[in-house]
């Protein structure tokens, strides 16, 4: 089973994620920064199959931290990919937090089926990891 962790000051993107994965094998946690270790605690103990395939995090109120909490997150979820959801303040950090392990920075409005779109291939990934790997060439 693949996990989804979503951060975020309010809940919008929570409930949103539950509705639109329904039904599927794929367990979404939330935590906002005064329930962050509430979060670590569930995430311990949450059990041993499940991996953490993404972690969404809504930077809109607070872009100032963005680089803090990506590293951050990075060392807690090694294995995961990020998505980064904020407004125009995050544009020029673009090429910075991608080289920190951000898989998707978006600065526009976000919608329920775009934020599906962008974790799906990330899932796909999880359930299937031989498509992401290459095939040995052997030398002659």
């Amino acid at each position: 089973m693949a996990r989804i962790l979503v951060y975020e000051p309010s809940q919008w993107f929570l409930p949103e994620l539950q509705r639109q994965y329904g039904g599927e094998n794929i367990s979404i946690a939330a935590g906002n920064e005064r329930q962050r270790h509430v979060a670590a605690r569930a995430e311990r103990a949450g059990p041993p199959h499940e991996t953490t395939a993404c972690v969404v995090v809504d930077l809109r109120r607070r872009p100032e931290r963005c680089v803090e909490l990506v590293e951050e997150l990075r060392h807690r979820h090694p294995e995961s990919r990020l998505i980064l959801i904020g407004d125009e303040r995050l544009a020029p950090l673009e090429w910075v937090l991608r080289e920190l392990g951000v898989a998707h920075l978006e600065t526009n409005p976000v919608r329920g089926v775009d934020l599906k779109r962008w974790i799906d291939p990330i899932l796909q990934c999880q359930t299937s990891p031989r498509a992401l790997s290459m095939p040995v060439q052997k030398s002659h």
